[in-house]
């Protein structure tokens, strides 16, 4: 008896100390998941209310206005514009209100959605809708500044704005560049929160329109609505397509906020802004289509970071263009864009010509690149841009003045390949490939560096 009470006693024993091991493990490990997730990016739906910002916001829409507009071809389209006002916020409590333009084409049908993001110091403009509906788009641009145009139609430069008084946060940085605690979702009083928002409404009220197929709709946005292009493609899972120009994530790493705005935060402050309200830390969850459109040498988002931010979506394309102006007049200029979403919206619509896999190899003459054609588009020429420009901040390194030179690559069934001249010694060298298809259409690789 003795010897069964000894035996059980240390096997009590033995079980409290496993037991005790096992509880310090597993508090170990939970240590480890809440440290992990720390340092983990939100997911959209842990900061945005999907749920609520998915139902119809309810409306106010102005008078129709009919007029005659032409398309990228000159032909003329009969479309019509209204103003609109939906509800959004709240913002510091209080519900808010979103001005927009919507146009569509006249007529009786069902047509795709597009919604269109303004830039920095933009508005919402007529011009820009009614463009989208001469396409056969049913498009809504709204303000994001919390203002409203009080002409009937507007264009970048020449409206008169006025602050509405249930308007949420204006664009300044003091609103763009919050500190915030997370701890109670100081981020929702952020103008990147409450533009996220809004333009998530924009969409549900686009979607409940009768003429409007909530199955086909797409977003493109300018600058500034660019950064918000790529964070709400990883936000909004009822996307098709979206086509940020030239605004991306990661701005501070390299952009022209990094040794300004984002200069005065400190580290644990750009950390934190980064996590909760940069492009970079949503754009990976994109299931849509995506196009990244930017310049070459663009003075507010450098192909560094249009790099990091497109390389986080498997399957995202790219159209680089050489020293692209920067302004919402050109950044819904480029034929790219439509052709691309009327790939994905529009029936039997050929897109452009977007290049995939693209690689160097080293030979005795040069440095070869191969790239294939994605698509398979009807290529007319392919043309390779390299520079030795460093690039990046600095009196003589900078990116906006980085000059490219060219050399034409050969065509080969549906590859691509290109030398680089044997006299381009100077490391690091930087380099993308453009196509050109039959319609003068480009697309691109984004760039590779070579050490």
């Amino acid at each position: 008896m003795k010897k069964t009470e000894t035996w059980s006693t240390c096997f009590e024993d033995r079980c409290k100390r496993l037991c005790f091991a096992l509880v310090l493990l597993c508090l170990s490990c939970c240590a480890s998941v809440r440290s992990f997730a720390a340092d983990t990016p939100p997911t959209p739906g842990e900061i945005w209310n999907l749920q609520e910002l998915y139902e119809t916001p309810s409306a106010t829409w102005g008078e129709v206005n009919e007029k005659t507009v032409k398309d990228e071809t000159g032909k003329e389209v009969r479309v019509q514009t209204q103003k609109v006002w939906y509800e959004s916020g709240p913002w510091h409590g209080k519900k808010t209100r979103v001005m927009g333009f919507y146009s569509r084409p006249v007529g009786e049908a069902v047509y795709p959605g597009m919604i269109l993001v303004h830039g920095g110091g933009g508005s919402a403009y007529s011009r820009w809708t009614e463009l989208w509906a001469a396409r056969g788009y049913a498009a809504l641009a709204m303000d994001l500044a919390g203002c409203e145009i009080t002409s009937e139609e507007s264009t970048e430069g020449d409206q008169p704005v006025v602050r509405l008084p249930d308007g949420g946060p204006n664009q300044i940085s003091e609103f763009k560049f919050l500190n915030f605690s997370p701890d109670d979702q100081g981020y929702v009083e952020s103008w990147t929160w409450q533009a996220v928002a809004s333009i998530l409404r924009a969409h549900s009220l686009l979607d409940s329109l009768p003429e409007v197929d909530p199955n086909r709709t797409g977003i493109t946005g300018i600058s500034w609505g660019g950064y918000l292009t790529s964070l709400v493609a990883g936000v909004d899972d009822r996307l098709q397509v979206a086509v940020p120009v030239y605004g991306c994530g990661n701005l501070a790493r390299l952009s022209v906020w990094t040794g300004a705005e984002l200069a005065k935060k400190t580290p644990e402050e750009v950390a934190l802004w980064t996590k909760y309200l940069d492009p970079i830390s949503y754009v990976g969850h994109a299931r849509c289509r995506m196009l990244f459109v930017d310049g070459t040498d663009d003075f507010a988002y450098p192909l560094e970071i249009n790099r990091d931010t497109w390389e986080q979506v498997p399957g995202a394309d790219v159209c680089l263009i050489l020293h692209f102006p920067h302004s919402h007049g050109w950044g819904w200029t480029p034929p790219e864009i439509a052709a691309y979403v009327n790939s994905v919206l529009m029936p039997n619509c050929e897109t452009i010509p977007c290049l995939t896999n693209f690689r160097y190899e080293a030979s005795v003459d040069g440095i070869v690149f191969r790239a294939e054609n994605k698509y398979k588009v009807p290529l007319q020429k392919t043309v390779l841009y390299y520079t030795t420009d460093p690039g990046g901040f600095g009196e003589d390194n900078k990116w906006q003045v980085r000059e490219w030179s060219t050399v034409d690559g050969e065509v080969q069934g549906d590859e691509i390949t290109v030398q680089l001249p044997a006299d381009v010694t100077a490391r690091p060298v930087y380099v993308f490939l453009q196509a050109v298809d039959e319609r003068g259409l480009r697309g691109s690789t984004h760039y590779l560096k070579i050490e």
